[in-house]
């Protein structure tokens, strides 16, 4: 094979393997969503924070 068809070959193998996972439930997020929120909480998790009955203080 030459080189083009190496690549060619690889790209498809991946797209075959990601098809496979994306079927299988095999596909992970590349981060977590804490990973993705630098402070930590989100706007949902604020409100239900803010939302706190007084005698839970």
């Amino acid at each position: 094979m030459t080189e083009p068809q190496d690549q060619e070959a690889l790209l498809r193998r991946e797209a075959q393997r990601r098809k496979i996972a994306e079927i299988f439930g095999d596909v992970l997020p590349g981060t977590t969503q804490d990973e993705r929120d630098p402070e930590g909480s989100s706007g949902n998790e604020q409100r239900i924070r803010n939302d706190v009955p007084p005698h839970w203080q």
